[in-house]
């Protein structure tokens, strides 16, 4: 039985993982823009700007409470 493995190099340094990680990655970059300019055109600033900083502090807090250590420094 041949299996791919997720942890083999291929094309140079990544992993099968990383690749699709980083696909996956560019594809939400992407596709933030196209939603961001339809709620620009349509929403008053501040309700954006509201609910970004509502769903930010949200998700640290639910992260704090699942356990999770999330530590910035710079």
């Amino acid at each position: 039985m041949n299996k791919l493995a997720l942890n083999k190099k291929i094309f140079g340094h990544a992993t099968p993982l990383e690749i699709l990680m980083g696909i996956s990655f560019s594809v939400m970059w992407s596709s933030a823009y196209t939603s961001a300019k339809i709620i620009v055109g349509y929403a008053p600033p501040l309700t954006i700007l509201s609910l970004r900083f509502f769903s930010r502090n949200y998700g640290r807090a639910r992260s704090k409470i699942n356990g999770a250590i999330m530590e910035f420094k710079f």
